[in-house]
């Protein structure tokens, strides 16, 4: 190890990069600009090899960057490694010293980042000017600034040694105490899981939301409310549906006749819609022969059983999971589609899709505006024309334009993936579908994080091709006799 050191100014010609145990420099643009701004701010630790020049020992992603921005000169360290009169280092020395020097350098965490970056906005450094001195993309000073005056977000991203990114999820429900303490639970076991938990706490707070404007709804219009609606052999009031205006004919009395005509004898029930976050009013009536309405062909269903209760239960939870995941997965797909190259096997994935149009003689126009809104860009057709053969005609020369300059590659698997996205009621109840698991194992691969929904249905497909997979049959290896 050096026991002195001797500080100089030397040109950089004059040094050789010597073996390295860092087989990966990673001397990207960003690290070569701020090399080309700031200069080598952390001299490079070199010894002097038989012929006068310098062997770098520690520094060689710096040197290299120093040389590609053009650096004639560059501060080092001589290193002596003992009191000879040579400043040789060997192989061995070497690769201890650069192991030692390697495991004593740790990059700087996001936590830190935000503290040091929160700081030159406080003295004033806007972000755009932290990100061109420092040479970070614009977009991450700012997410770290909003990080940075969260509390919760800033507590969070040192406590549970979150990223930028993740920290920047809990900002959105700042002053909502209830949410936060979800997502800094969900920070300190399953952080990758941050933004899943967030889209069902938006997702909860959009439908309570609609359920306590049907509750102002009902109350404004003067009739009864019921808590829960009847039974199907209920004897007292009966749903809207079964009351007639006359003996034989078909119509029903409008909501607005219920209330003007009987007020007293209309009750209303605020219902979640089957599927969907939506709340309706349902009506009951009660005494309809008092108002000259007539109840006749009820057909009254037997009540739901244990078993069923239980499935449809299975099902709204489902259901419920599943809409704020697709929310989270098609923006990490609108994210992917905009990257520069497209994953591994992401054109096989494209190519097995076309194969498996052949024949079809059209594309349905729901997923058109999926392939839109996937890869990010204005979708031409407007609601005029959004079903029409022009609209057709017009988004097709619109994917013809993209598909140009390098970007033929991303068009075809927003078209391959927005083909899944795309089918109906796929947001509500894709959960269900049988290609679904390899669908979400294969954006797992790409590097999608599955929500929970997402994860249990792949483990599930898993283990049953596992459990239907034939046993294998030893009996080929036994050697004839």
């Amino acid at each position: 190890m050096p026991t002195t050191i001797d500080a100089r100014v030397v040109p950089i010609g004059k040094l050789t990069i010597a073996a390295n145990v860092r087989t990966d420099t990673r001397v990207d643009k960003p690290f070569v600009s701020n090399i080309k701004q700031h200069g080598i701010l952390v001299p490079i630790t070199v010894v002097i090899n038989d012929v006068g020049g310098f062997d770098v020992i520690d520094g060689q992603r710096r040197t290299l960057a120093a040389i590609e921005a053009g650096l004639d000169d560059v501060p080092v360290i001589v290193a002596r490694h003992d009191t000879s009169r040579t400043f040789e280092i060997t192989d061995r020395e070497r690769i201890i010293e650069q192991l030692v020097v390697n495991d004593h350098r740790a990059a700087l965490t996001d936590a830190e980042h935000t503290a040091a970056w929160q700081q030159l906005s406080l003295f004033g450094v806007s972000a755009d000017q932290i990100s061109r001195k420092v040479n970070a993309p614009k977009k991450r000073v700012e997410s770290a600034l909003a990080v940075a005056g969260s509390a919760a977000a800033a507590t969070a991203i040192v406590h549970h040694q979150l990223t930028i990114d993740q920290a920047l999820v809990i900002t959105a429900f700042d002053g909502d105490d209830t949410a936060i303490a979800r997502l800094d639970q969900i920070a300190a076991e399953h952080p990758e899981q941050l933004e899943h938990e967030a889209a069902r706490i938006r997702e909860e707070q959009a439908e309570e939301a609609k359920r306590i404007e049907a509750i102002a709804q009902a109350g404004a219009l003067g009739v009864i409310v019921l808590e829960e609606a009847p039974t199907y052999t209920d004897t007292v009031w009966q749903h809207r549906s079964y009351i007639y205006s006359s003996k034989t004919g078909y119509d029903h009395p409008t909501p607005e006749q219920l209330v003007a005509e009987a007020p007293d004898d209309v009750a209303v029930v605020v219902t979640k819609l089957y599927y969907r976050s939506e709340y309706s009013l349902e009506y009951y009536v009660r005494n309809w022969n008092d108002h000259g309405w007539f109840v006749r062909n009820t057909n009254v269903k037997e009540p739901l059983t244990d078993a069923e209760k239980e499935q449809r239960r299975i099902s709204r939870d489902n259901t419920k999971l599943w809409r704020p995941a697709t929310d989270v997965r098609r923006a990490w797909i609108r994210e992917l589609l905009q990257r520069r190259t497209v994953p591994i096997k992401g054109d096989e994935y494209a190519a097995l899709y076309v194969a498996s149009t052949v024949g079809s003689s059209t594309v349905p126009f729901k997923h058109a505006e999926m392939v839109f809104e996937l890869l990010g860009i204005e979708d031409v057709a407007d609601s005029v024309n959004n079903a029409s053969y022009a609209g057709y005609q017009s988004r097709g020369k619109r994917l013809q334009q993209e598909a140009t300059h390098l970007r033929y590659q991303h068009v075809l698997l927003g078209i391959a993936l927005a083909a899944t996205e795309a089918k109906q009621d796929f947001e509500k109840t894709g959960w269900k579908d049988d290609s679904t698991p390899a669908y979400l194992a294969q954006l797992s691969r790409w590097g999608y994080t599955l929500s929970e929904i997402e994860e249990q249905l792949v483990n599930d497909a898993a283990a049953r091709a596992a459990a239907e997979a034939p046993a294998a049959d030893d009996s080929d290896d036994e050697d004839d006799l």
